[in-house]
């Protein structure tokens, strides 16, 4: 998987260094099923856009400047969702999201319910909202949308 290095001067807002650090020395997946690295022109000073989800609207995966959690913005209505405590964590997440709809042969029911216990032990908070980002992506690989299975 290749990774995007986010510019010094992008994320120089970010408050936490570790986050700050993260971004841009280890960055993030250029190319996910969840998320595509990016960066943007009409960054927020509160929210800074990391990249993009579906690629059929303009919501944006972002870093709250303040405390560096990860969220989604929904830009049509403003609505924010939140992903996970930090950039490190979130790409964590993502490793293992990728990694287990890649190998598994499970049905999707059981690759959901391991899925949440893998993202639960990486990052705690991740389930904090009901059912929150993670929860809904939990809620379509049950159904079958992930699957890699024939």
């Amino acid at each position: 998987m290749s990774y995007h290095k986010y510019a010094a001067a992008y994320v120089a807002n970010v408050s936490p260094d570790d986050a700050r650090d993260y971004l841009a020395g280890v960055g993030l997946p250029v190319e996910h099923a969840l998320f595509a690295a990016g960066e943007t022109e009409d960054a927020d000073e509160n929210l800074l856009p990391i990249g993009f989800g579906d690629p059929d609207n303009d919501d944006v995966y972002c870093v709250d400047s303040d405390n560096g959690q990860v969220l989604y913005l929904g830009r049509e209505d403003l609505s924010t969702t939140y992903v996970s405590a930090s950039p490190r964590l979130f790409d964590a997440c993502l490793r293992v999201f990728e990694a287990e709809i890649d190998a598994s042969e499970d049905d999707p029911e059981d690759l959901s319910e391991r899925l949440r216990l893998r993202l639960m032990e990486i990052d705690p908070t991740a389930f904090q909202e009901d059912p929150g980002f993670w929860g809904n992506i939990l809620f379509d690989v049950a159904n079958g949308d992930y699957s890699v299975r024939g």
